[in-house]
């Protein structure tokens, strides 16, 4: 597609990513350990595995670097987020990374550049096994300082009482904002009223209209074949070594040549 388009560019996200590739440049099933991405963890032996002075990150700082030496990637877009929205909101976004239904999350907006767009999401290495490391990645939270915590809670509640509540917060009036058509959504404005991935209840949950069928299995199905984590529930709290961190990440910046895309923030 670059090749037909130039103007098509894939996202290098320098925060997130480099894990994707392990499924298929590693023999060894290694799941991250911290937010920095410096340490993972061997899911076969618990092994801790020091990943920045490993085979395993000079093989993927290879691929990386390989993409934006072919022009799929454009080495001044690398880790820049606003430029990977623009892309999208554009139409022209080659791939990203991906999660567990972001190709229905992102249906409609590259749907606006192109009504016949379509994205779908995929493994690499799809039958080794995947990881869960937590029960989600997503959570809703009452700042400490609200005014009326109590009211916010019975809020949030209300939503998750009915399918109707459910419904109305998310699309709108019935009718008026969305219809169901066969079991699915057809929104009858020009966006959902918030996030459907933000609420999203498996008793609730009804694809729209513009999704395929095949993307709706692939999220219904994305644990198949999983297995728990090792650190399941871990979260690796750095404030006692936070120096230490530091001391890594300032290295890691000295060890990268200028010219090379860098892999996270530092």
């Amino acid at each position: 597609m670059h090749a037909r388009d130039p103007s098509y560019y894939g996202y290098l996200e320098n925060d997130r990513g480099q894990d994707v590739l392990w499924r298929e440049l590693s023999d060894q099933p290694l799941t991250f350990l911290d937010e920095n991405q410096m340490f993972a963890v061997n899911e076969n032996t618990g092994e801790l595995v020091d990943y920045l002075e490993s085979d395993l990150y000079k093989k993927v700082s290879e691929v990386r670097k390989r993409w934006v030496d072919i022009g799929v990637i454009d080495k001044r877009l690398a880790g820049n987020k606003a430029a990977n929205i623009d892309q999208e909101d554009a139409g022209k976004l080659l791939f990203r990374v991906g999660a567990v239904s972001r190709a229905m999350e992102n249906l409609q907006t590259v749907q606006n550049a192109d009504p016949a767009a379509k994205l779908r999401e995929y493994y690499l290495a799809p039958d080794k096994p995947k990881y869960i490391v937590a029960p989600s990645n997503e959570a809703v939270m009452i700042p400490a300082k609200a005014l009326h915590p109590e009211r916010a809670m019975q809020f949030m509640n209300w939503i998750l009482q009915s399918k109707e509540h459910y419904n109305f917060i998310i699309y709108g009036v019935e009718g008026k904002d969305y219809r169901i058509e066969n079991d699915k959504i057809q929104l009858l404005t020009n966006d959902q009223f918030m996030y459907e991935w933000m609420w999203r209840n498996k008793n609730y949950f009804m694809p729209a209209t513009n999704v395929d069928d095949s993307v709706v299995e692939d999220m219904l199905h994305n644990d198949d074949n999983a297995r728990i984590s090792k650190i399941f529930g871990f979260h690796f709290n750095q404030e006692p070594v936070k120096k230490r961190v530091c001391q890594s990440a300032r290295g890691l910046q000295r060890k990268v040549p200028a010219d090379q895309p860098r892999h996270r923030r530092l």
